[in-house]
């Protein structure tokens, strides 16, 4: 599986935008734990996500987290998405699994 990534000249969201979607959407796909190598999530937004001094787009969008480290960027296809946050849970498993 190929990991979706941000598109020619589409720029990530902003770490307030990325703040957000953590704190007010619900992903449709999780793979992964925050505190393990990473952990994936997917958002479709049907309407604009409003906060307090901006807002996110309607849209797809993939969030990953390693560590401290967190970013959100848009993308154009669902299933790839999809995809990489059920390869990522299949990894966790597999890691927690051989490492209990």
């Amino acid at each position: 599986m190929t990991r979706p990534s941000p598109e020619d000249g589409v720029p990530m969201l902003s770490d307030r935008q990325t703040e957000a979607l953590r704190e007010s959407a619900e992903p449709i796909a999780v793979g992964g734990e925050s505190d393990w190598e990473v952990a994936v999530h997917v958002y479709a937004l049907q309407t604009r996500l409003a906060y307090a001094g901006g807002s996110v787009p309607a849209g797809l969008f993939v969030r990953t987290v390693s560590g401290k480290s967190e970013y959100a960027y848009p993308v154009s296809d669902a299933a790839a998405a999809i995809a990489y946050a059920d390869e990522t849970e299949r990894r966790y498993v597999a890691w927690a699994e051989a490492n209990p």
